[in-house]
């Protein structure tokens, strides 16, 4: 065999090689709950401890109330978990979607409180290949969008239909309910309040590949795609949050921290300006990814109030 040929033999290898590293590393659940290609030990964990005793406190609150272990069986026949803490006299149910490979008490540490003496009940849920819940592949919202509608589908079958739904996310948690806007949703779903959603899939790791790897964008995200259809069977291209704002009819609140460096807030003002529903943009300064809420708790507060007051919940 000649040597170029097995140098290109040899090069292929190396490259449907090093595109599944990528792909085992940024989709397929583990046990760590590390933050893959993310500076977690600088900046990202620097701004987590300067607000540990908060997020801290809500998570003692959270931990101490009475919840209700749910479960439902996804599309693909997954056994997904949450908690349903009831409130005593609910206004509405909020429906709180984590972040990638987080947990809701921990992304929603401060808002469960919030939401709860607000009146609402809450529904905490562990996305697919996190937490409690079963799945071995993360999709980054394009398989947790349907997810999404089937505990929608819960909600109403534990309230009879008579209470209305709130979706709230948190990063991948609010692409996630800003996908699940564009399709067909029940009336009873009044709002979406979507925190540092990013754009797509495919954006966010061609972000990620040309600022945190320096790796050629377009063939490497063109092979991760390939083990993405092939194992974890989606597409990175098949969902995206602006065509999704372009469908909706459900009102959408916008928040993002401008000096969020994993997601840009470019990323919410662009659904925002395609949004077909009526919807608003809250855009903290100094705020990274994740920490508008913990950065400035009472102006995002009463955004959220007066917000859910426009949508008549």
């Amino acid at each position: 065999m000649k040597p170029a040929i097995i140098i290109l033999i040899v090069l292929i290898l190396l490259y449907h090689a090093c595109t599944y590293a990528l792909f085992s590393v940024a989709f397929v659940r583990r046990r760590s709950g590390r933050l893959p290609f993310c500076r977690e030990n600088t900046e990202f964990l620097r701004e987590l401890n300067a607000f540990h005793d908060v997020m801290q406190a809500g998570r003692q609150w959270y931990d101490a109330q009475e919840k209700q272990p749910v479960h439902i069986r996804s599309r693909d026949g997954l056994t997904l978990r949450g908690e349903l803490l009831h409130h005593p006299n609910p206004r509405g149910v909020v429906l709180a979607c984590h972040g990638y490979r987080s947990t809701g008490p921990r992304d929603f540490s401060g808002a469960c409180r919030f939401y709860y003496e607000m009146g609402f009940s809450l529904l905490v849920i562990s996305q697919r290949a996190c937490g409690e819940s079963d799945g071995r592949y993360i999709t980054l919202g394009v398989k947790e969008r349907f997810d999404c509608l089937d505990w929608i589908e819960f909600i109403d079958r534990n309230t009879q239909g008579r209470l209305p739904i709130v979706l709230a996310g948190i990063s991948m948690g609010a692409t996630t309910v800003l996908l699940a806007a564009g399709l067909p949703l029940p009336e009873r779903v009044r709002a979406v309040i979507a925190d540092c959603g990013f754009c797509s899939p495919w954006e966010e790791l061609s972000g990620i590949l040309r600022a945190n790897l320096h790796l050629p964008v377009r063939p490497m995200l063109n092979g991760i795609n390939q083990w993405c259809c092939r194992l974890a069977g989606f597409d990175l291209k098949e969902a995206s949050v602006t065509e999704a704002m372009q469908k909706t009819k459900t009102p959408v609140l916008f928040l993002h921290g401008e000096a969020d460096t994993y997601v840009p807030c470019s990323c919410s003002q662009q659904a925002q300006a395609v949004c077909r529903a009526p919807s608003e943009l809250l855009l903290v300064p100094g705020a990274g990814h994740g920490m508008a809420y913990l950065l400035e708790p009472e102006r995002y507060r009463q955004t959220v109030r007066d917000f859910l007051a426009r949508c008549g919940v």
